[in-house]
């Protein structure tokens, strides 16, 4: 919560009992962050929502997700490629039952072609917690996004209720910055600029 603060993500300002048991289901930070945005964005009651997150949250405990396309393209009936295969997914599996956090699994055909290449056990299980690393920035990324976001609507909305504010009062209001260029030139320099001959 106090990284999501730091960043300005946008909390909601209370919650219901059923909100508070619902965000426990949730094991990790992802879930619950996306179930906090699901509250402010008011789909904390959409079934279609509530699924999508508690997909989301799955997937990271969940075996590897690749398009089985480009499985027949890179592994195919390669027996030797099966096998890489095999060490890919169990090297997948050992490192997510060791994190509480999970593991991300959806994988491109960039990222399957870099672990086929693998060489070595020790460059595979680096490559794997590399991807997880990528998707993890790319998700606080998002967290900041929103953040900068709700910052930016709120300075908007508090120059929009100023600006009202000035406008009831019937005030002439002045800025210093506007009215101070020409204090700090002599009469002389804007004489000698206005003689036109």
């Amino acid at each position: 919560m106090k990284f999501l603060e730091n960043k300005g993500f946008p909390l909601p300002d209370s919650m219901t009992e059923a909100q508070y048991e619902q965000i426990l289901k949730y094991e990790t930070k992802r879930g619950q962050t996306l179930y906090l945005d699901a509250i402010v964005e008011g789909l904390d009651q959409n079934e279609e929502a509530i699924e999508k997150i508690m997909a989301e949250e799955k997937s990271l405990f969940q075996p590897i997700k690749v398009d089985p396309e480009i499985l027949e393209e890179l592994v195919g009936s390669d027996e030797e490629k099966k096998a890489q295969w095999e060490r890919v997914l169990f090297h997948h599996e050992k490192l997510q039952m060791n994190s509480a956090e999970g593991l991300w699994g959806c994988l491109e055909r960039d990222e399957v072609d870099q672990l086929m290449a693998c060489i070595s056990e020790s460059k595979m299980i680096k490559a794997l917690l590399f991807f997880d690393l990528r998707e993890s920035e790319r998700f606080r990324d998002w967290i900041k996004k929103k953040g900068k976001a709700a910052r930016y609507k709120a300075s908007m909305e508090k120059k929009s209720k100023e600006e009202a504010e000035i406008l009831e009062s019937g005030q002439i209001i002045y800025g210093i910055g506007h009215n101070n260029m020409l204090m700090r030139i002599y009469d002389q320099t804007i004489d000698k600029w206005c003689a036109y001959r």
